[in-house]
């Protein structure tokens, strides 16, 4: 249950961030999919900080990632950015992200034992990966979105084990053809691949650096 898309046409209906205005609702609908779905199926979440830059506010987030768990959610991942925050204008507050998940660790066993807290925003590297996961405030995992749209053999390897852009073009275009991928799909990943736009300066840095 995607509720950290801010794109008018989700929005705009009610959807994406707009849950995040009305939590009993999000809460409800995470319930009924528990309810409704195989056993076998997992209902998981991901949604933004609540507040804003000026005033944030981490209580009203943690008490909706309990209302997301209480209701069944296996896994709940958080996106460290605010509604209305625009990647890459807005940084991410990975900082923040990470207080968040210490403060519900430290107050409710489920985040200990059986409902994954997961990172997202700007994990670019094996570092920025690594960091997440490690320490107070950790991360269990990380979703990726950009990043994997400027290079996905650069999130999980090291600038000297990098694929070539055109080896990590070329492996795309074969799974796209494998798994049927819809044509207007297939050329958005391959236009994002090749224009790095949307991206940090930082990482289109080091993306340009390591092309051959």
């Amino acid at each position: 249950l995607n509720m950290g898309c801010p794109k008018p046409f989700s929005a705009g209906q009610g959807m994406g961030q707009a849950l995040l205005k009305d939590p009993a609702r999000a809460a409800s609908i995470v319930k009924e999919l528990r309810r409704t779905l195989p056993e076998t199926v997992a209902v998981s979440c991901k949604i933004r900080m609540l507040g804003d830059a000026d005033e944030p506010d981490e209580a009203a987030t943690a008490d909706l990632v309990r209302a997301l768990e209480a209701a069944g959610a296996a896994c709940v991942a958080v996106h460290c950015r605010y509604a209305g925050d625009d990647p890459p204008k807005t940084p991410a507050r990975q900082d923040e992200t990470r207080s968040l998940f210490e403060t519900l660790r430290n107050e409710h066993v489920a985040f200990r034992e059986r409902c994954p807290l997961l990172a997202n925003g700007d994990y670019y590297s094996p570092d920025a990966v690594a960091t997440a996961c490690s320490g107070d405030g950790r991360a269990d995992g990380v979703l990726v979105g950009r990043p994997a749209l400027l290079d996905p053999s650069a999130i999980f390897r090291t600038d000297a084990d990098r694929k070539a852009r055109e080896d990590v073009l070329k492996e795309y275009l074969n799974l796209a053809d494998r798994y049927d991928t819809h044509y207007k799909n297939a050329k958005y990943v391959v236009m994002e691949m090749l224009a790095r736009r949307r991206h940090p300066a930082a990482a289109r840095a080091r993306q340009a650096a390591a092309d051959p």
